[in-house]
């Protein structure tokens, strides 16, 4: 989404559970044991301040390289005589360059001894993809850069996400998937908010935006490049960094490990369903279903979504990750439902001001999901399960953003948004039951 957290470490043990296995996903092989053994004894040493604040630029950079383009396409339209389909044509070939990378990132990482052997290739691409469109004449080169950005993007917040984790001293840890989303959002807003003011100022707007990206993307690879980091250890290493003590996930064992993962892709779809529809059809929602008279106010509907989402990451990163994961979840039912209702009087005023709740909800979902992800995984298992997270989530992206311009044009809008309010609470109401199931089991295990 535009829009990329991971219960702490000091949530309680709890016995392997007998409830099943997680279904093979065969999207992203886990990472080998050489950059496995970066985690392992001195991962988690509090030196690594610049490596941690280059991971989350870097996330930024490839996000802001994402979204930047989206306000510009009526340009290209109009100045280069294209089809409106060219637009989703190059969204398109973005989507399947993160979808590749995120596929084939596990399996990148495996060969890889040092994870910026990933990243600085990564960001190189993410700079060669945006100058690309800052030079570009025709469709060709726009497909060509969407495509390194894509690719980019994948490798970047897979790998970036789990890096700053391990850099993280243990008692921190339940921080670094906050620094990761909010990075991962902050980035996705700023792209738009970038390009729309090349536009309001005339600065060159095709070209200005994107040596902004290039320079973001340059000054993570050299804070990367400069910043001290982890070397391989031995295998009799500790890789639990407090001591020898276990982990959560391996204290939980790898069936209820399995499970939570579920769960907190189950927080993500649900958040990233009601980010994508309301980030690209709110303004539509807002004057055509609502009859919002104030066109200015609907215009800013996305903007004030995303930084309320920002807010609800950083809220969402102070609690358990459990408790953030039903929060969400029950934000998100009880907004829908009320927001449907509304939609049949219609009453503006309530859908204006479930705009920023809905933003709380998005957060809150989001990082208690990531943080899910990121201390129920062992340490050869994080790259993996992390690039499925975001498999998923951008899935949960594309997917119903799609079929709901389909179901507008078939049903109407007002029908359509209701079946839409009625599905996601119907996810929601089941991510509620199963974070209420999940944590009583890990409250039991204590």
């Amino acid at each position: 989404m535009d829009g990329a957290a991971f219960c702490r470490s000091g949530a309680r043990a709890v016995p392997a559970a007998t409830i099943g296995t997680l279904p093979d996903m065969t999207v992203a092989e886990d990472f080998g044991a050489g950059t496995a053994r970066n985690i392992r004894a001195g991962a988690a040493a509090p030196g690594y301040l610049l490596g941690r604040a280059s991971l989350a630029l870097a996330i930024f950079a490839a996000l802001l390289a994402s979204t930047t383009p989206s306000p510009l396409y009526p340009v290209y339209v109009a100045q280069w005589d294209l089809p409106q389909s060219a637009g989703t044509t190059i969204f398109s070939v973005y989507a399947l360059g993160t979808l590749l990378a995120l596929f084939l990132s596990g399996r990148i990482n495996r060969a890889s001894s040092d994870r910026r052997q990933v990243l600085l290739p990564a960001l190189v691409a993410t700079a060669a993809g945006a100058i690309l469109f800052a030079m570009a004449d025709g469709v060709p080169m726009l497909l060509a850069g969407r495509f390194l950005s894509g690719i980019s993007t994948g490798l970047i917040t897979s790998t970036a996400s789990a890096a700053i984790y391990e850099l993280s001293p243990p008692a921190r840890r339940g921080h670094a998937a906050m620094i990761s989303t909010v990075a991962f959002t902050g980035g996705a807003a700023a792209g738009p908010c970038l390009s729309s003011a090349a536009l309001a100022a005339d600065a060159a707007p095709l070209v200005t935006p994107f040596l902004c990206i290039a320079a973001v993307a340059a000054l993570a690879f050299l804070g990367l490049l400069l910043s001290p980091w982890p070397k391989a250890k031995g295998t009799g290493a500790s890789e639990s960094g407090s001591g020898g003590t276990a982990s959560l996930a391996e204290r939980i064992g790898p069936v209820l490990g399995g499970r939570l993962f579920l769960l907190a892709c189950l927080a993500l779809t649900a958040a990233w369903i009601l980010g994508s529809i309301l980030m690209a059809l709110g303004v539509t929602f807002a004057t055509d279903l609502f009859h919002l008279q104030v066109h200015a106010l609907a215009g800013l509907l996305p903007a004030i979504f995303q930084l309320f989402a920002g807010i609800g990451q950083v809220l969402g990163g102070q609690i358990r990750s459990i408790r953030a994961i039903l929060a969400g979840f029950a934000a998100i039912a009880v907004l829908q439902v009320l927001v449907a209702g509304a939609a049949t009087v219609p009453l503006p005023a309530l859908f204006v001001l479930s705009m920023p709740l809905c933003g709380l909800a998005y957060g809150a979902a989001f990082v208690g999901g990531a943080t899910l992800v990121n201390e129920t995984s062992t340490a050869e298992t994080l790259t993996g399960r992390i690039s499925r997270f975001y498999v998923v989530g951008y899935l949960a992206n594309a997917v119903p953003t799609f079929g709901m311009g389909f179901l507008i044009d078939g049903i109407g809008i007002q029908a359509a948004f209701l079946a839409f309010s009625a599905g996601l609470v119907a996810l929601a109401a089941c991510g509620i039951a199963l974070a209420l199931h999940f944590g009583g089991q890990l409250r039991r295990g204590g």
